[in-house]
């Protein structure tokens, strides 16, 4: 099942988590010229391939333009809201 979703500038990133034993893995697709989609290959990828920088129980995603984030700390939800304020700031100025 889907557990999270993130759009970056022309790629996205989903985890998915298995119901059997709640592991989360980060699928990724889209441009990935600049690697951002952490499948080993600087390409393009119409459909869905599991990441290869991340392991498994990932609780954060970010997407960036030419970039993507992952963290696999329980801390995740403090750095959630901080790059998320911190991405509020920079649209306000």
């Amino acid at each position: 099942e889907v557990y999270k979703i993130e759009g970056g500038g022309r790629h996205t990133l989903a985890i998915l988590r298995r119901k059997r034993d709640n592991a989360k893995r980060i699928y990724s697709w889209g441009r990935g010229d600049d690697g951002q989609l952490g499948i080993g290959m600087s390409v393009q990828s119409a459909g869905p391939s599991r990441t290869r920088t991340a392991g498994e129980n990932v609780e954060l995603i970010a997407a960036g333009w030419s970039h993507s984030v992952c963290v696999q700390s329980k801390q995740a939800e403090n750095l959630e809201k901080r790059l998320k304020t911190e991405a509020r700031d920079r649209v306000s100025m």
